[in-house]
C-alpha cells in the first residue's frame, strides 16, 4: 500500500471501482492517505486499492480472487468512508478481508510477484 501511496505516477490505471462506486486517482489517494479512525471500511479499502493496483500491474490475483469478490460485496452500496464499526459483524468481515489482502500486498501469498 505504501508503494502506491508514494508513487501515483506509476499507477497502471487512473480509477478503480470499490464495491459499486468508481473512484478517481485523486479520490483513491485521499483514501490511502486518510486515517482509518476506527472505520473498518477504510481499513479494507486501503488494502483493496493496493491489491487492485498490484493486479492491474501484473500480479496474479489467484490467491485472493474470492477475497476480492467478498471485499467488493462488503463495500457495495456505500461511498467511502462508510463508518463501519470494527466490532460489528460487517466490520469484522471487513477487517478479516483486509488482513488477507494485506498479506497478499506484502507478497506473503504470492512470493515473487512485485509491483
Amino acid at each position: 500500500m505504501g508503494f502506491w501511496k508514494t508513487h501515483p505516477n506509476l499507477w497502471p490505471v487512473t480509477s478503480l471501482t470499490l464495491g459499486s462506486v468508481t473512484y478517481t486517482q485523486a479520490q483513491l489517494l485521499s483514501i490511502l492517505n486518510s486515517p482509518s479512525g476506527g472505520d473498518a471500511s477504510l481499513i479494507l479499502a486501503k488494502q483493496l486499492i493496493a491489491a487492485l493496483l498490484n493486479q492491474a500491474n501484473g500480479s496474479t490475483p489467484a490467491p485472493i480472487c474470492a477475497v476480492l469478490d467478498d471485499a467488493n460485496s462488503l463495500l457495495d452500496g456505500c461511498h467511502l468512508p462508510c463508518h463501519i464499526m470494527p466490532p460489528s459483524a460487517k466490520g469484522q468481515a471487513m477487517i478479516a478481508d483486509g488482513a488477507t489482502l494485506e498479506a497478499y500486498n506484502e507478497d506473503l501469498l504470492s512470493p515473487g510477484c512485485t509491483p
